[in-house]
């Protein structure tokens, strides 16, 4: 009979292995990611009930983080009835349900903690290790050819997910999670290798030049140096000696992939950093402006349809109407470029809610899940590391949208694990 640990393994084995399903010849691969996903969910929730007992069904059922997505879901589902085309709204609709039920079955293997944390770092790991070489494979062909890095060559670093905002934000949300597997397995070797890969990591971040991934690191340094500032002034801690992991491993990759980039990225040209990171606060930049002016179109809307909004996944649909003017080559508004406000026009303002509020109770178990008071090197890291990974998706989430991506929702599946049954004070071997 096949077992409740063996279940969780190959669950996860197998979601991850649908994320990375690259060798069909598809159009839309997202569409094949998600077939996917809803095959092994379907045949998970065939098997569940032979392995687990009505009571951890129930309980998993009743789950805050289930019964609030679950509020969501059903405010997507009563938008229908605003939708201007149904279709689409059942497209979309058949989306979150695959996620609803793979966050159903997450649910049932965290709270029974039937997964080591090391396993799900290690996949975490191994997905980072291969986006990252494949994306620096492209650099690597460029060097070896004699061509200077510019700006203009940032699609031959784009891997498997042909989108540099989706990879550089993968990529620094994983980055945590490898430190932590580091600090995890102990080794100085690890360590030594974690150094250089990190630095690569940043290198490649560098280069990609993602402002969504800019303002994201910014604000991981902030949460740092706040953190810092909190303890120095309300405990009387040993400040250096814990650092040292952070340090190690986070704070000189980082140095170590700037200084590296800076050498290979001319400094007037588009994707250096100064020029990325100041575009940021500037007022003329035409993809921020676009972005602004998607908010607002979006704010017009739930203004306009406050009770069920105009129909989940009907955005894509009602955007055209609204950015006719500003249409140029083809380029369709797609989407809101906020998850946020692209729920709230879609499923009105309570399916909204009952979306921000999933992601604030995430925020709420990260921050229950560490120690703020943390007087060893590894509780102090897994503090500083462990809030990194949230704030990166969130600044991706309020930029860009990752709710629509596989790859990201498989990667908040995980987190959400690790949250569930990660705990500071319990030895595991």
């Amino acid at each position: 009979m096949l077992s409740k640990e063996n279940f969780a393994k190959s669950f996860l084995a197998l979601f991850t292995i649908s994320i990375y399903m690259y060798w069909f010849e598809v159009i839309d691969r997202m569409a094949l990611q998600y077939l996917l996903m809803s095959i092994i969910s379907l045949l998970s929730l065939i098997v569940i009930p032979f392995i687990f007992n009505l009571k951890e069904i129930k309980n998993a059922a009743l789950d805050p983080i289930f019964l609030i997505f679950s509020g969501f879901v059903t405010f997507a589902v009563l938008s229908m009835f605003a939708s201007i085309n149904i279709t689409t709204s059942l497209v979309r609709l058949g989306q979150l349900v695959t996620f609803y039920l793979s966050l159903f079955i997450t649910l049932l293997i965290a709270r029974d903690s039937l997964i080591k944390i090391n396993f799900i770092l290690f996949l975490f790991s191994i997905t980072l290790v291969l986006d990252v070489f494949l994306s620096l494979l492209g650099y690597y062909n460029m060097y070896i050819n004699n061509i200077n890095y510019s700006y203009a060559y940032i699609n031959n670093l784009l891997g498997i997910f042909g989108n540099r905002n989706l990879l550089a934000a993968s990529i620094l949300f994983r980055l945590p999670f490898f430190i932590m597997f580091a600090l995890r397995l102990n080794k100085s070797l690890f360590y030594l290798f974690t150094f250089i890969f990190i630095s690569a990591c940043f290198f490649d971040l560098f280069l990609l030049s993602s402002r969504t991934a800019f303002l994201a690191m910014l604000l991981c340094i902030a949460y740092f140096f706040i953190t810092l500032l909190y303890r120095l002034i309300k405990i009387n801690t040993k400040f250096l000696s814990l650092n040292r992991g952070v340090f190690f491993l986070l704070v000189m990759p980082l140095i170590t992939g700037y200084y590296l980039s800076s050498n290979v990225i001319q400094e007037g040209d588009y994707a250096n950093v100064n020029s990325r990171v100041s575009s940021i606060a500037s007022t003329n930049d035409e993809s921020k402006n676009r972005r602004l002016l998607f908010y607002g179109h979006a704010i017009d809307n739930i203004k306009k349809n406050p009770l069920f909004g105009c129909g989940i996944g009907n955005w894509k649909i009602l955007s055209v109407k609204y950015d006719r003017e500003n249409m140029e080559n083809y380029i369709v508004p797609f989407n809101a470029h906020n998850d946020i406000l692209e729920a709230v026009t879609e499923t009105g303002l309570l399916g909204g809610a009952f979306f921000i509020g999933f992601f604030i109770f995430i925020f709420y178990l990260t921050f229950q899940a560490i120690n703020f008071n943390a007087h060893n090197m590894y509780d102090y890291s897994i503090m500083i590391l462990l809030p990194m990974a949230m704030i990166s998706y969130f600044t991706d989430l309020n930029l860009n949208f990752p709710s629509n991506r596989p790859l990201f929702q498989y990667l908040l599946l995980m987190f959400i694990i690790v949250l569930y049954i990660y705990n500071p004070r319990k030895s595991e071997k």
